[in-house]
């Protein structure tokens, strides 16, 4: 942020439960005040950090407003690493360049669109956001290899002609 003005935009729910939503709950309010000090105005859109309750009318609107997506998972926790990738295709499908945690499924996904915007540590993050920071053509880059990816590969016809073929194999 002292090198180029940037605002961070978080769409999640704003509560959840701990413990395999079983026991408790967490506040993404106080993790984001935890992690970017004393927020003051949270939910204001002049805010370095604007948090918003995950709702699906909102989502595209929120995410066309911003010029990248990043999606960081706990590299320590074996359940976010093991999700798949359909938020990353979600961001795809509105060309959105999307810079992820190296996961499994995020890093074949990557790897199937031809990009490169997996992290595996900090040295990584830094330098592909910063990248995508400055260049304006890199993310229009990035964000159609995604959109052209997620046409291609995670389009409903795509998946519509995997079950098609399951159930004739099962027929057969």
């Amino acid at each position: 942020r002292k090198k180029t003005p940037i605002s961070l935009h978080i769409i999640t729910d704003l509560e959840h439960k701990k413990y395999m939503n079983r026991i408790g709950t967490k506040s993404m309010v106080q993790e984001a005040r935890h992690l970017f000090g004393d927020v003051q105005h949270l939910f204001n859109a002049d805010s370095p950090v604007c948090l918003y309750q995950w709702n699906i009318e909102m989502f595209s609107r929120i995410v066309t407003n911003c010029d990248l997506a990043v999606i960081p998972l706990d590299p320590r926790n074996p359940m976010a690493m093991g999700k798949p990738e359909n938020k990353l295709v979600l961001f795809w499908r509105m060309a959105m360049p999307t810079v992820v945690t190296a996961s499994p499924s995020y890093v074949r996904a990557m790897e199937i669109c031809g990009s490169d915007l997996y992290c595996r540590n900090n040295a990584d993050w830094h330098e592909k956001l910063e990248r995508l920071i400055g260049d304006s053509a890199a993310r229009k880059t990035a964000a159609m290899l995604g959109k052209q990816c997620a046409d291609r590969v995670y389009s409903e016809e795509v998946y519509l002609g995997q079950w098609d073929r399951l159930f004739q194999s099962v027929l057969q």
